[in-house]
Formats: C-alpha cells, sequence, structure tokens
C-alpha cells in the first residue's frame, strides 16, 4: 500500500501547481533519510552514491568507509553522501533521482559542504538511473554493476561512452548473473576498443552483482534468483577488491602505484574481452568439424563442407543442408537467442542443420571406407567447455560438469517444430557448485522428400557461449 501512495504521489506532483514546494519536501525527507560521511578536513573528492533497488544507505556504508581509508593514505580526503530513498524499487527511480538531484546543490550549501570535484556512483538500477545527472552536474561517474549502453542493447536509454563529457569507471563483477559482465564489450567497441583510463572498463574478477553493495540479496531480486551467481570469495575480500578498483580510479593521477594497479585491472579485462570476441570467427570451423564428425570416415578421408550462416530465422527455416556428391556438403547455422528470462546470457546458442550418414550411403565416393559412430551434440559441448576450461586455465578435475545424452526427437512427423522450439538447456545447481547442460536434437532417416530426409540437426553452445560459461560459473 506505501508502495502505492508514493507512485501515487511521484506521478500527481509532475502536473500539480505547487509541484516545486512538493518536491522539495520529497527531497528533503531523502536527505534526511541519507547518510552522510564526512571528515573534518577540506574534501577533495564528494561522492553522491545512488543505491540499487530495495537498497538502503546502510548498504553501502562500509564500501564507502573502506574507500574513504584508502583514498587518505595518499592524502586525497573523499566524502559521501549515500542516498536513501523513500521507494526504491523498480518504478519511477529516474524521477526520484531528478528531483533528489535538482535540490542537491542546496542540500549542500545547508550542510556546508564544499569540495574540489563531485562525483556520482550508483549501483545497478541506481547507475542507470543517474545516468543523466551525472552528465550534467559532476566531474566523474562510477558505474557499479551497470554500463552506460553505448550501443543500445539494453532496455533504457542510449549513451555513448566515447561522448560522455566526463571520466567514468564502469567496474563489472565477473560473477554477475544481472548484468553480464560480457557487456562491456559494446562499451569497448564505443571507444574504438582501446584502453583509455579516463574511460575505465573493468571486470573484476570473482566478485558477484550483491558485492557490490553489501552482499545480501534483495527482496525484488529474489525473484531473479535463478539468474544470480554467488561468488566464492567472502564479501570482505570481494570489497577489498572493489574498493581498491575505486579508489585508484579516484586518485591515479596523483599516486603512480594507483596507475599502474588500475592499468593493470584494464589490461587484463581488455583481454578477457578480445578473447571473447574473437571465439566467434572460430563458429566455421567448428561447422565443417561438426559435419565431417558426423560422417565419421574410419580412414581419414577428405571432404569439403561449405557452411552457410544464416541471419535471420525465416532464412533458417527456407534453408535446407545438402551432399551434393563426391564428398561435397552444404552445412547451415543460424545463431539465436536463448528466450528464458531466468538466462544470464549474452552469447547466442547454435542452431545447425547437417547431413547424416545415411545420405552417402549409396555414394561412390564412400564406398570402400567405413563410418564411424557419429558426433553428437553432447560431444560438441564437452569439447568447447574443455577448450574454454584450458583457455582459462582452470584444471578440469576442479569443476563439476554433467553433459546429458541428447534430448533426441526421431523420425516424428513434428520433430522438426519440437527442434525449432527447444533451446539448450543449462542449470547451476549451487550447493553443489554443478553445470548441467543438455541439447536437443532431431533426427530423420526416411522422409518422402529426399531434400528433407538423411538429416541431423543440432542445438550446442558456440565457442563463445562455453566461454562465458566458464567465466561466469568458475
Amino acid at each position: 500500500m506505501l508502495c502505492l501512495l508514493v507512485l501515487g504521489f511521484l506521478s500527481i506532483i509532475q502536473g500539480f501547481p505547487i509541484k516545486s514546494f512538493v518536491k522539495n519536501q520529497y527531497s528533503k525527507l531523502v536527505f534526511d533519510r541519507s547518510l552522510l560521511i564526512k571528515q573534518e578536513e577540506p574534501c577533495d573528492i564528494f561522492i553522491v552514491v545512488f543505491p540499487g533497488y530495495n537498497k538502503n544507505a546502510n548498504s553501502y556504508l562500509n564500501l564507502c568507509n573502506n574507500i574513504q581509508k584508502k583514498t587518505k593514505h595518499s592524502n586525497i580526503n573523499v566524502d559521501f553522501l549515500i542516498l536513501d530513498y523513500l521507494l526504491n524499487i523498480p518504478f519511477k527511480g529516474d524521477l526520484q533521482c531528478k528531483y533528489i538531484t535538482e535540490n542537491m546543490l542546496t542540500y549542500f550549501q545547508s550542510k556546508n559542504i564544499s569540495y574540489n570535484s563531485l562525483y556520482f556512483m550508483g549501483h545497478s538500477a541506481g547507475s542507470f538511473f543517474s545516468i543523466k545527472e551525472a552528465k550534467s552536474m559532476s566531474d566523474g561517474f562510477i558505474q557499479l554493476g551497470s554500463v552506460l549502453n553505448s550501443k543500445g542493447v539494453l532496455p533504457w536509454e542510449k549513451e555513448s561512452l566515447q561522448e560522455y563529457p566526463v571520466p567514468v569507471l564502469t567496474l563489472l563483477a565477473e560473477k554477475d548473473g544481472l548484468m553480464n559482465p560480457f557487456l562491456g564489450m559494446y562499451e569497448y567497441d564505443d571507444i574504438d576498443n582501446r584502453i583509455d583510463i579516463d574511460k575505465s572498463i573493468v571486470i573484476e574478477k570473482g566478485v558477484d552483482h550483491f558485492q557490490l553493495s553489501d552482499g545480501e540479496i534483495t527482496d525484488i531480486a529474489k525473484a531473479f534468483k535463478q539468474r544470480n551467481i554467488y561468488s566464492n570469495l567472502n564479501t570482505q575480500e570481494a570489497q577489498k577488491r572493489i574498493v581498491n578498483t575505486v579508489s585508484n580510479f579516484l586518485i591515479w593521477p596523483y599516486n603512480e602505484t594507483c596507475f599502474v594497479e588500475l592499468y593493470d585491472k584494464l589490461v587484463y579485462s581488455k583481454d578477457v574481452i578480445d578473447e571473447y570476441k574473437s571465439l566467434e570467427y572460430d563458429e566455421t570451423n567448428m561447422i565443417s568439424y561438426i559435419q565431417y564428425n558426423v560422417f565419421k570416415p574410419k580412414v581419414f578421408q577428405p571432404i569439403n563442407v561449405t557452411v552457410h550462416k544464416k541471419e535471420n530465422i525465416l532464412e533458417f527455416l527456407k534453408s535446407k543442408p545438402s551432399y551434393n556428391g563426391n564428398g561435397s556438403f552444404d552445412a547451415i547455422y543460424y545463431k539465436e537467442t536463448i528466450l528464458n528470462p531466468f538466462y544470464p546470457y549474452v552469447s547466442q546458442q547454435c542452431c545447425i542443420k547437417l547431413k547424416n550418414q545415411h545420405s552417402v550411403k549409396n555414394d561412390y565416393t564412400f564406398k570402400h571406407n567405413k563410418l564411424g559412430k557419429p558426433i553428437t551434440a553432447l560431444d560438441v559441448n564437452k569439447k568447447l567447455i574443455y577448450s574454454a576450461l584450458e583457455s582459462k586455465k582452470i584444471d578440469m578435475n576442479d569443476v563439476n560438469i554433467v553433459f546429458l545424452e541428447d534430448k533426441i526427437t526421431q523420425n516424428d512427423r513434428y520433430g522438426t517444430l519440437n527442434w525449432l522450439k527447444g533451446h539448450v538447456s543449462i542449470n547451476y545447481v549451487e550447493y553443489n557448485k554443478t553445470l548441467i547442460i543438455q541439447s536437443p536434437v532431431y533426427i530423420n532417416d526416411d522422409f518422402p522428400i529426399e531434400d528433407y530426409s538423411n538429416v541431423y540437426y543440432m542445438k550446442t553452445l558456440t565457442p563463445q557461449f562455453a566461454y562465458e560459461l566458464v567465466t561466469l560459473y568458475f
């Protein structure tokens, strides 16, 4: 009931004749609830903290205290105002932010707050609701577990990192199931894939989304509990890493050690993104490899596989794989987003159309060659995951992964439709840290129309998807 009343209040005052007075009173209530962390010494940098959904000022108190201590070692005095919204839910957050910032300077005057630089720091929703205000009012912006949305891929207004007028730290948690760290690649794209310390993008190793505040899962977030990924780090260790990054971003111009530490994290983060992006070029080789191993000659025999990538579902539906004689195959694939609101992934699954072994059983080219057991989607997923583990230098014996047998539909008149509706099933069981993967497969050995007979359809991970899963969970 309180939520409805406040929402109604916020909506009504937009058109109310005395809305200025009412907004001032609303802002005053927020400031009265907020936490002011102020030192006796003159303030060099003042930071206003905008909390994430369902978080209050106390959720960030420990983090801010430790940043203050860390920066003080470099003789930089940092003070904080940690806001505490009256209503911190996923509605009217932008409006609340606007009202609060409109009255912020008046509040500063009333508290005799002065500073050399003003920074805004937002966590999660608190970050994207404060993007506009930080752009016009601050000297720098720190976003924890959020991005500017430089390429417009997320459901809020696009804002270019390249054109943003003040320094920005984008700090993404490596184990974040709510704001995937690989969304950082779009921010890198916007700054021409270069390292720019004034546009810092950091993937914080081992940290999860809620450790960017107090480590506690909010009531709202429990609705998306399946998406949340829990760090193996305790909150104290995680926050130590976050404090170092934020502090180094604030004071690197005055401290060479802080510059080096921050720059090293920028290099590491860019390497992670670059490796992820480079794996897209492995897709054609992957499809060729799969088609050859569906055919699976016991004695090596060269075949020619032409791989066709389809850019939309309609093209993919109309396409068909083919065997053209003389050891020549056409294989088809299409990358598809898994439509599941509880999946936190950026990567797409791979939908593949291939010809099976029956397509060459009467072909003279293979008359003297025996064929082995065809590769399965399970085999493909396992190979991709193990390759990603090796790339990340993670021992296979240190992780729990279960590859379930493929979910196969065979020689069924509705089999293609069922396969199209299915997706790669990915489940992570938190209590025993186990990743479970299963792929849907459709096989048709006997269809009246030759073009649609002897086909082998599968949905699998991609090299990028496997790399993303390993990064998020292990």
